[in-house]
């Protein structure tokens, strides 16, 4: 497997855990929820 497709697929599945764990503790829930939908 290319290393550079590990290493983006492993970036984008920690982006993701990202914003779903992290982000919307330090934002209102439906201020999260607006900018989930266009981030």
């Amino acid at each position: 497997m290319n290393k550079n497709l590990v290493s983006f697929l492993v970036f984008v599945v920690g982006l993701a855990v990202f914003h779903n764990a992290i982000f919307p503790i330090f934002t209102p829930k439906p201020v999260g929820w607006i900018l989930n939908r266009y981030v």
